[in-house]
């Protein structure tokens, strides 16, 4: 079974055991503790910040996405977006909005075409584009997305620039591979570096997307290399390759340096003066965890995750902040202590967590 296969097969599963049966794309309801929008405007202005991410509720099996206050970890609103199914969401800072793809139907029957777009000011639902089949991931440079959809997943990846003002598709650039692992911006030459899959030719693909052009600048192609995350750092691409994190220059696609590593790495963030991997063990999957690593130095710290098993991780503020979709929670780690500073449960099968600031 390839690559493409398993992820369905796994995704499906996901979607069964959760329960969600049937899709209404037209639903849209607030769940508020008390039910009054005076109390959810007077919180939302004596805060400057909210976490975001989407669950699934226990109830019905609907998507819901969450408002948390960060002070207090409490629940500001809900909104119910029907019943889709994703894992990831997205949010665009120049229009305060945040996107949610719809990777799935949740009836199964077919695979999803949507975009849901939310206003975190208003919290309320925008616009709903359709795009290109199952949409995966989105980045933001100035007034334009690029959405990655993995389509028919044979070859056929492709990305699509949408004007974030009119909500309009503006080009289609085919990319290739079957399967998509992660993206990158760089906001300097406005270019973003996308990660897919040819599963059948076991070739991994970095494709550079020039925004200004529309344009596929360019494709460096890497054999029997399975790669995953991807940052920018101090100008060259960090991508994590199996037991490696392979240093490549960002113009050139030439590989500059191999960093080898005990363990499979994964995921990859990044600030000024840290990069931090998502890892797991080859012989024990289950047993994964973060490490620390100075792009100066190449001097790599662990540190303990306790029992929890990173499926998204994020920098903010010198907090680290980790989601476990089995278990259902966030912990909250400090980036100069290691030690945990918070624990807060998201419900079913949560996405990743968006730390937003609001615009007063």
């Amino acid at each position: 079974m390839n690559k493409k296969l398993i992820y369905l097969t796994i995704v499906l599963l996901i979607i069964i055991a959760v329960g969600v049966l049937t899709f209404d794309n037209t639903k849209i309801e607030y769940s508020i503790e008390n039910n009054d929008e005076s109390v959810i405007k007077n919180t939302l202005n004596s805060i400057n910040k909210i976490i975001a991410y989407g669950h699934v509720e226990p109830g019905n099996r609907d998507f819901l996405l969450s408002f948390l206050n960060p002070h207090d970890t409490k629940k500001i609103v809900e909104i119910n977006l029907g019943n889709l199914f994703t894992r990831n969401i997205f949010y665009d800072n120049n229009q305060s909005k945040i996107w949610v793809p719809a990777e799935y139907e949740s009836n199964l029957k077919l695979i999803s075409n949507k975009i849901k777009i939310i206003d975190i000011n208003t919290q309320k639902v925008e616009e709903e584009l359709e795009v290109g089949l199952s949409p995966v991931d989105i980045k933001f440079i100035n007034n334009i997305a690029i959405v990655t959809c993995l389509e028919k997943g044979i070859r056929d990846v492709s990305v699509y620039l949408i004007d974030t003002n009119k909500y309009k598709i503006m080009d289609k650039i085919l990319i290739g591979g079957d399967t998509f692992e992660f993206s990158e911006v760089n906001h300097v030459n406005d270019q973003v570096y996308i990660i897919t899959e040819d599963v059948d030719n076991r070739i991994s693909l970095i494709s550079v997307i020039d925004v200004k052009s529309s344009s596929l600048k360019k494709q460096y192609k890497y054999p029997d290399i399975p790669l995953h995350g991807i940052q920018l750092v101090n100008n060259d691409l960090w991508v994590a390759g199996g037991n490696q994190i392979l240093i490549i220059n960002s113009e050139t696609g030439e590989l500059k340096r191999k960093v080898q590593t005990d363990m499979i790495a994964y995921q990859l963030e990044s600030n000024e003066s840290t990069v931090m991997l998502s890892h797991y063990y080859p012989d024990i999957q289950q047993e994964k965890g973060l490490s620390l690593i100075d792009p100066d130095t190449l001097n790599i710290e662990k540190f303990s995750l306790m029992k929890t098993l990173p499926s998204s991780i994020s920098l903010n503020n010198k907090k680290i902040y980790v989601v476990d979709e089995m278990a259902g929670v966030l912990q909250i780690f400090d980036l100069e202590t290691k030690k945990s500073i918070d624990s807060i449960s998201l419900g079913n099968f949560p996405t990743n967590v968006l730390i937003l600031n609001l615009n007063k």
